[in-house]
């Protein structure tokens, strides 16, 4: 690889831990240690609510023999998904790519924000029952969201491997509602946000 090539990987794997790790605050998923997140008691829950966790309990820790993978993939979703875009840049030569770093970045960033404050607005509990537990609100899912938002990027920029950035996305929102994080509807307006940012900035960066 030349080095203005392996300049801009370098650039793009270290703005992405920027974004997708130090900065997870505004991604609005905040692991702690502790049992206590932001949850109501069942006598407080809206008819949604009560109604939505009917769909989510039946699908915690379902089936489970997938729960070790499950917890793994929510701990290294990130990690996992930068290795993946590391390798599609080495392996294939891409032109354009400070278009390609671009809509990626801006994609996920501006995804981010836009979720971190819908959480602010909507201050939703999470789910009462739940395999971990995070500090921030629920709605909508900054995971859904933010792997959406990369979506329309990558499948634009690779489609041969497009059912694959498929069946990851799909299995991120399973992640989440086989942890019991997050409501069914968390997840829709999550994606939906996310793949709408994702194409706005590949139709306007023309990668």
């Amino acid at each position: 690889m030349k080095k203005r090539d392996l300049f801009i990987l370098g650039f793009l794997i270290v703005g992405s831990l920027l974004i997708l790790e130090l900065n997870s605050p505004i991604l609005s998923d905040i692991r702690i240690d502790s049992d206590i997140g932001i949850q109501l008691s069942p006598e407080n829950l809206n008819s949604l609510d009560k109604f939505e966790s009917k769909i989510v309990s039946f699908f915690v820790g379902r089936p489970n023999f997938l729960y070790t993978f499950m917890i793994f993939f929510d701990n290294y979703t990130n990690l996992l998904i930068l290795i993946a875009l590391g390798s599609l840049l080495i392996l294939f030569s891409l032109k354009d790519k400070m278009k390609f770093f671009f809509a990626f970045i801006s994609s996920v960033l501006s995804a981010s924000i836009i979720i971190f404050l819908l959480k602010i607005l909507f201050q939703r509990a999470r789910p009462l029952e739940s395999l971990v537990s995070y500090s921030s609100f629920s709605f909508p899912s900054g995971h859904a969201a933010a792997m959406f938002a990369t979506l329309p990027v990558f499948v634009k920029k690779y489609p041969r491997f497009k059912y694959l950035f498929y069946a990851l996305s799909i299995l991120v929102l399973y992640n989440r509602i086989y942890l019991g994080v997050h409501y069914i509807s968390d997840l829709v307006f999550g994606a939906a946000i996310g793949y709408l940012i994702g194409w706005f900035f590949v139709k306007y960066s023309k990668i």
